[in-house]
């Protein structure tokens, strides 16, 4: 078993086994199946792991996952990605906030070796109650990366625009929908365009352990030679968390 993934599943299981005492950390630990479309028809295991620490005016997230492709018993490609950021609130009432997130990607099935990018900018709850909170971000991104050696597009390095929002409702008291969208356009060439959206569906199995499955699409209008536009992942799986 590759050493990331285990390295993901034992760090993430250790902080969503934290006690519920030790708030303000929020952490989960998610193991799952997966299916891939698009650029690739393979299905395979992923784990991914997230926390969120808020003391003061200040909350730090981060998180983690890898996933592995097989085809009739045989590997066909991973991807893997890890993210670190801050929100600062501006404002006594939680409201308005500075924002800083950076963000590592490989995936083979896309073309790309790597994706680096970094945001800095401003973000707002537009919604925050009990049931439901609606977030938008926006500002600059730096954007680096680098492409397969079986594609013939150029590593790039670019200044862009980024957008992004996030909501989240609780239907009862034991499930939940997350869905989020987030967008880059390069400032320099307008025609070069990101898109990742992602819904999650998360109902409660026990007080620390719920049923997660998830639809994530990625688009690239403008992808390597030979790679498609297009790609989406499927997973379901089993969440351990520490709230």
């Amino acid at each position: 078993m590759d050493k990331t993934f285990v390295a993901i599943i034992l760090t993430g299981l250790g902080l969503a086994g934290a006690a519920a005492g030790e708030q303000p950390l929020e952490a989960r630990a998610t193991l799952s199946y997966h299916g891939t479309g698009g650029n690739t028809q393979n299905h395979g295991g992923a784990a991914a792991g997230e926390a969120e620490y808020a003391r003061g005016r200040w909350i730090v997230d981060g998180g983690g996952d890898y996933s592995v492709s097989v085809s009739d018993g045989e590997k066909k490609g991973e991807s893997a990605g890890l993210s670190a950021g801050a929100k600062y609130f501006l404002t006594g009432g939680e409201r308005l906030y500075g924002r800083y997130k950076g963000e590592w990607r490989r995936n083979v099935f896309s073309g790309f070796e790597h994706r680096f990018t970094n945001f800095a900018g401003l973000g707002a709850y537009l919604i925050k109650s009990d049931p439901q909170e609606l977030t938008v971000e926006g500002g600059p991104n730096y954007v680096n990366e680098r492409y397969r050696d079986d594609s013939a597009k150029e590593p790039a390095s670019f200044v862009g625009a980024h957008a992004g929002v996030d909501y989240q409702v609780f239907l009862n008291s034991a499930a939940e929908v997350e869905a989020s969208a987030a967008w880059d356009v390069d400032l320099g060439n307008t025609a070069e365009q990101l898109l990742t959206a992602k819904t999650t569906l998360r109902v409660k199995v026990a007080t620390w352990l719920d049923l997660a499955a998830t639809e994530k699409i990625e688009w690239d209008n403008v992808p390597p030679e030979g790679y498609g536009e297009l790609d989406v992942t499927t997973t379901v799986g089993l969440t351990v968390r520490n709230y």
